[in-house]
């Protein structure tokens, strides 16, 4: 049987500034940042032992924002690439952040509203939605 939360999803993409979790003094030169995207369901909330609701957020991917200038396209871009890339999964990729924090990003340039997916009658239960716009999100950059 489906439940409320399978019948109206309502999934956002938001890419996050997480250069703090990232040792790039090897790449200081040629990266800014490193971003992380991540989607989450905003009618679904979870209070963590707190008065304060916060999503859950699924983790996309991680990418390095390059300094002005930089020739993407180098050795050195595809050495900050790989070096993302292996080291993109390490601890728990998803993630509880406070309601008002994420939609104070929604929006921005920073966040796309992911509505245009769904309905999908095909799929039954909301992990079955979940896994999909993950795959989605996966072939196809939109923040």
């Amino acid at each position: 049987m489906n439940d409320e939360r399978t019948l109206r999803p309502d999934f956002w993409a938001v890419a996050i500034d997480e250069t703090f979790g990232w040792d790039l003094s090897k790449y200081a030169q040629y990266v800014k940042s490193v971003e992380c995207t991540y989607f989450f369901d905003k009618n679904e909330q979870t209070f963590c032992c707190e008065i304060t609701p916060s999503y859950l957020l699924y983790k996309v991917r991680s990418t390095a924002n390059f300094v002005d200038g930089f020739d993407c396209h180098s050795r050195e871009a595809d050495s900050v690439d790989e070096f993302i890339m292996t080291h993109d999964w390490e601890g728990d990729p998803d993630m509880y952040v406070h309601c008002h924090d994420i939609e104070k990003m929604l929006g921005g340039n920073r966040s796309h509203h992911l509505g245009d997916l769904y309905p999908k009658e095909s799929l039954d239960t909301y992990d079955e939605m979940v896994e999909d716009v993950l795959e989605y999100l996966q072939g196809n950059e939109v923040v």
